[in-house]
């Protein structure tokens, strides 16, 4: 199934489910500017959210990140903090927010820091 993330179908049978994961997430560097790293990690994941409460999702566990802080000074940390922020006016009955150091696996693009901390 496709999704058009910037005008998914609100009335999809897809968003009536009890639980939702979500790991959506990208760089600023794959995104290609603040504004739309800011869209694939808060925007997008902020109506999911919604999206799935509207239809009865009581439980949502998002992938967030370590430093996480709508007041940081990094803009990174400040926008995952900003969702987490966001995500907890949504009102789940289960809010999980998991804030990895580091995420392993298999990439194209190197990123050095990363590798120091997978060590």
């Amino acid at each position: 199934m496709l999704i058009d993330f910037d005008a998914p179908d609100q009335d999809d049978p897809l968003w009536h489910v009890d639980a939702v994961i979500c790991a959506l997430g990208t760089t600023i560097k794959q995104s290609g500017s603040r504004e739309a790293f800011r869209q694939v990690d808060y925007d997008y994941p902020l109506m999911f959210s919604r999206l799935a409460r509207t239809h009865g999702a009581t439980v949502f566990a998002l992938t967030s990140a370590t430093g996480a802080d709508p007041s940081s000074r990094f803009f990174y940390n400040r926008v995952k903090g900003g969702l987490e922020e966001a995500l907890v006016h949504e009102q789940f009955t289960s809010l999980t927010l998991v804030r990895p150091g580091v995420i392993g696996g298999a990439r194209k693009d190197v990123r050095p820091i990363e590798m120091t901390g997978k060590r």
